[in-house]
């Protein structure tokens, strides 16, 4: 049986799947599978399903069920999967992103200041059953560096005991030393790159170091999102840059893109960095730059869930122009763009308020029309 069948078979047996993070802050449910998905394949069953979310909910439950049933086999297809055929969601996410950061979601720290090793086992028996894996070692390495954050805590180096900070260091140098072991065969997923990249901020990497490694990592795999996205953090103020720095490494991605990815990056990398909600990114981001690569990432890649989510940045900016125009690129259901809804609602009567007609009537009750917007443009002759 494939991973794909297990994942469909799956589906057709919950009401719903659990929730899925869409990295990093936006948060969403798949709906419940109707009866006779058993029957397609798990690629018809995202088509039919709603786009980004149930693509997204598809690895998410794949994964999710393959770690409860200690498959390493199903791990093993999946990600293999995913990392040869360089596989994008409907919107472009890399798969091979979705699948790692999921296995961090179901195995990392739990949160509430609880601390444990419980991924440890999980990792010993993949590592004794697939050996010439990569993923079994860089998502080792990434949950020991989550451990790492767990036992430091939270606040800045100054406010942390002596102990917590010396544990602290020993568990990323630990996972530091299992990619150093096994580099060679890791380094083929780009993967290994984006975890290497949150050791070297742990560690307080020199900039010139931290390039060298960047640098490695885009010239074999350009196009991968979070190589990008984990080379922001680096270049925050609090850490060891600038908002200039962070605006260089969004036209650095744009620059080492292949040709039918690169002027869409800069779109991709703020979309992290808004989502981030860490930085003031008026000191950083160029909105015209933008504007024009949310366009060229949409021509690449003609989604709902991208023109929804390019209408929340476009509000985000204060732009309702261009919020108005991306609302109207929309045809589904978009409300799972927004973590709140009180905020889709301010958008869309920022951007659309003065956009009624009758034309646009099929869409009255997704955009929130007021009744009587309804009756005055919907009803009668």
């Amino acid at each position: 049986m494939t991973w794909q069948l297990r994942v469909v078979l799956l589906f057709a047996a919950i009401s719903a799947i659990a929730a899925i993070a869409v990295l990093p802050a936006a948060y969403a449910v798949a709906p419940p599978a109707p009866h006779g998905f058993e029957k397609q394949s798990a690629d018809e069953l995202a088509r039919q399903h709603g786009d980004e979310l149930a693509e997204q909910g598809v690895i998410t439950a794949a994964v999710k069920s393959a770690i409860n049933g200690r498959d390493y086999d199903a791990l093993d297809k999946m990600v293999n999967e995913f990392r040869h055929t360089r596989a994008r969601t409907s919107s472009g996410i890399w798969k091979l992103s979705t699948f790692h950061w999921r296995m961090l979601i179901e195995l990392g720290q739990p949160g509430g200041g609880q601390c444990d090793d419980r991924f440890t086992s999980f990792f010993q028996g993949w590592i004794a059953h697939s050996p010439n894996q990569p993923a079994a070692y860089i998502d080792h390495a990434a949950m020991i560096e989550d451990y790492a954050w767990c036992l430091r805590g939270a606040g800045y180096a100054n406010t942390v005991d002596a102990q917590a900070s010396a544990n602290f260091s020993a568990k990323v140098e630990e996972a530091n030393k299992l990619l150093g072991e096994h580099r060679a065969m890791a380094k083929a997923d780009p993967h290994f790159y984006v975890i290497m990249e949150r050791i070297f901020i742990d560690q307080g990497a020199e900039k010139p170091e931290f390039m060298r490694l960047l640098d490695e990592a885009t010239a074999r795999d350009p196009d991968y999102h979070y190589l990008y996205f984990a080379a922001y953090r680096y270049f925050q103020p609090q850490w060891h840059g600038s908002f200039a720095e962070i605006d260089d490494v969004a036209r650095y991605a744009a620059k080492r893109g292949t040709a039918d990815e690169r002027a869409g990056m800069y779109a991709r990398y703020y979309w992290y960095v808004i989502d981030c909600k860490c930085d003031n990114i008026d000191q950083s981001m160029d909105w015209p730059t933008m504007r024009t690569s949310m366009h060229a990432l949409m021509a690449r890649y003609p989604s709902d869930w991208n023109a929804a989510n390019f209408a929340r940045i476009s509000c985000v900016m204060n732009d309702a122009e261009e919020a108005r125009g991306w609302f109207h690129r929309v045809k589904g259901d978009y409300s799972g763009a927004w973590e709140h809804l009180k905020d889709l609602k301010l958008c869309q009567d920022m951007a659309l308020a003065s956009d009624r007609s009758r034309e646009r009537c099929p869409y009255a009750a997704i955009e929130g029309w007021p009744r009587e917007d309804v009756d005055r443009y919907c009803r009668g002759g």
